[in-house]
């Protein structure tokens, strides 16, 4: 589908949600759409959520409203700003597999080592365990809860660093409603997005299609791609819910390489020897069903399917096609009266995973995996102030292998088992106090088996990740101009998997993390701002390495912003990420230490009752840095990637 066509049935849907929308009456009554701003919810069933203040461990709630005014291009964009967040980006703006998200110093290249679902479906693929992000549009996101450390160990196997759970947008609040935005800027960027959603009675939908282009700052940087979110919804009655979701996405999307210090030095442009592109086609369906029972059960299913096909092409194509099939069953109890609430809830996630992948014109290799888990909660409330919770999860997986790299047929079995415990105290309306201990469990996934690189070592002896979070603390929000939070972690991981490049097989290590998060945000006089520090220490504990820091994890990583109305209806912002210095991918010996840098953003907004056009200047102050540093572990070599220097960005959304 080439940028007209897609521009055109994106229009398309536009102008016909917006003449159905003048057909209709302007005061029909919808329903409530998301869980309110200070709910967010780890218990896996949808309306059984937490306040925020009787949670014991950090999280994040990122809203429709604070979306739609944060002006973000994209998801990357949405997380960079947040507390205990590590980015690693070798393109800009987030395009392709290639960007990496970590949480609380878990960051491993492309990977993501938390676990990220979207509408309940789990994203990491079995093959590298990457995100690939440009699936996933800003302005089709109604939610995003980032749960920090092992506060959400009850999702499942992999939310080593935490959890990203990520819910599009679904039914409006009146039987048709309409909105959608249009932006182009530097280096080719174009991208245009509509959603039609409502609710009628019984029933609720939503329609959203995003079509993007971006001819690259880089040579060979040009990405193109459509993702399309269809939505229906049907309560047939006052305690039952079904709920359907369709994704699909296309994209191509070329990547430079790295490059030497000394061609960065004369042309930050230049594509290095390792360029090429990725192909990506992604279809998701999926569906489930929630009913409450009598007035303290609620029992809730899920089933889904996900085939993605995936391309890297450079001198060769390396492919990947990967098919997922699950299914879910969670129950949840509530009972107490007088000074006590207990809210209990148990369930089992089953799955069924199948990957080929190599050299499209080649060998190739396949894996198949079977999953289970079992998981309890139990979460004790009392005199409305004390909350006590407890939880284990077991799980375990069962592979078949026939690998390539190295030669391996045979069976592979993992199992963790995951416990946690957290007390919450409020002291009053304003402060509450937490602390929490949990366990996080990892299977390696078919990358760690099964080396792609010479001289393709045996990799298959891999032991599972655990990682033990150890976490204490505060919330305190006296009134609109200021809500804060801290939080102090210890992080314990045993096994955890890295590529060890002096050895060139992928190893176990023992390491040792610890950190302090500060948040701040609040709004006062129609002025809001916000402001986050991350501190993070990660050292390798045992072995040849023993002492030395983990790689691609700052020290330090700051973020604020500010908004100002300058006139009426028109409002400035300035968003600043500081990220400290680094030490570069594969260093082990801690050699080739990573310039720390700083970004600043800004934007030019008006708003009128229906329209927003809009101006954004990115890296304002033209800083040189690269956000995905790189070495082979004796030097750096290609392991420059330089990143997007001043660009600019003009748009407008709209919404009836």
């Amino acid at each position: 589908m080439n940028y007209l066509r897609a521009v055109s049935v994106v229009a398309a849907v536009s102008l016909l949600s917006v003449s159905a929308v003048y057909a209709e009456e302007q005061t029909s009554e919808g329903k409530p759409i998301s869980l309110g701003d200070l709910l967010i919810s780890p218990r896996r069933i949808p309306g059984i959520g937490i306040e925020e203040s009787k949670f014991a461990g950090s999280a994040t709630v990122i809203t429709e409203e604070e979306i739609r005014r944060s002006g973000a291009s994209g998801i990357i964009e949405l997380l960079a700003h947040q507390s205990g967040i590590s980015l690693l980006d070798s393109r800009g703006s987030g395009l392709g597999a290639d960007s990496g998200v970590g949480l609380r110093g878990f960051a491993n290249g492309s990977r993501t080592n938390a676990l990220v679902l979207v509408n309940g479906v789990r994203q990491n693929r079995i093959t590298s365990d990457d995100i690939h992000w440009l699936s996933i549009p800003a302005e089709q996101i109604a939610r995003i809860e980032v749960i920090r450390g092992g506060a959400g160990t009850i999702y499942g196997e992999g939310a080593l660093g935490g959890v990203i759970n990520i819910i599009t947008k679904e039914g409006g609040t009146r039987p048709i409603q309409a909105e959608g935005s249009a932006e182009a800027g530097s280096y080719l960027h174009r991208r245009v997005t509509s959603i039609v959603r409502g609710a009628k009675d019984k029933f609720s939908y939503s329609l959203g299609v995003t079509r993007e282009e971006d001819g690259g700052y880089r040579d060979r940087v040009v990405s193109r791609g459509t993702t399309v979110n269809f939505f229906t919804g049907w309560d047939p009655t006052a305690d039952t819910q079904l709920k359907f979701h369709v994704r699909h996405h296309a994209d191509t999307s070329g990547f430079a390489g790295g490059i030497t210090p000394q061609t960065a030095e004369a042309d930050r442009r230049h594509a290095g020897t390792f360029a090429g592109f990725f192909e990506d086609n992604i279809n998701e369906i999926s569906g489930q069903l929630t009913q409450e029972i009598g007035t303290s059960w609620t029992v809730s299913g899920n089933l889904f399917v996900t085939d993605r096909d995936s391309d890297s092409v450079t001198t060769s194509r390396f492919g990947s096609d990967t098919h997922t099939a699950g299914t879910g069953l969670r129950a949840s109890n509530e009972i107490g009266e007088g000074i006590w609430q207990l809210t209990s809830i148990a369930g089992t996630d089953l799955s069924r995973d199948k990957a080929v992948t190599g050299d499209r014109g080649g060998l190739k290799s396949e894996s198949n995996r079977w999953a289970y888990g079992l998981f309890i909660e139990e979460a004790l409330e009392l005199y409305e102030r004390l909350t006590v919770t407890l939880g284990f999860r077991y799980d375990r997986s069962h592979y078949e292998e026939d690998l390539t790299f190295p030669t391996f047929v045979g069976s592979l079995h993992f199992e963790g088992r995951s416990p946690k415990i957290g007390i919450n105290y409020e002291v009053n309306d304003q402060l509450n106090f937490y602390t929490s201990a949990a366990r996080a469990f990892k299977a390696p996934n078919i990358d760690d088996l099964d080396a792609v690189l010479p001289p393709y070592n045996d990799s298959v002896g891999l032991k599972p990740q655990q990682a033990d979070h150890f976490e204490a603390g505060a919330r305190w929000n006296p009134a609109t101009w200021l809500r804060t939070g801290i939080a102090g972690f210890i992080i314990h991981t045993k096994d955890e998997i890295l590529f060890n490049p002096y050895t060139f097989f992928n190893a176990n290590f023992t390491t040792r993390r610890a950190g302090l998060e500060l948040n701040m945000d609040g709004e006062i006089k129609g002025i809001s701002y916000y402001a986050t520090y991350t501190l993070m220490k990660a050292l390798f504990h045992k072995g040849a390495f023993t002492g030395y820091e983990v790689p691609l994890i700052p020290r330090h990583r700051g973020t604020a912003g500010v908004r100002v109305p300058v006139a009426r209806n028109l409002s400035a912002s300035v968003d600043l990420l500081l990220v400290g210095k680094q030490f570069r991918v594969n260093d082990f010996n801690n050699l080739f230490q990573a310039n720390g840098y700083s970004v600043l953003d800004g934007t030019l907004e008006y708003k009128f009752p229906k329209v927003k056009p809009y101006f954004k200047v990115l890296n304002m102050l033209d800083q040189e840095y690269e956000a995905s540093p790189a070495s082979n572990g004796t030097n750096i070599t290609t392991g420059v990637n330089p990143a997007l220097p001043r660009t600019w960005v003009a748009g407008v959304s709209w919404e009836w």
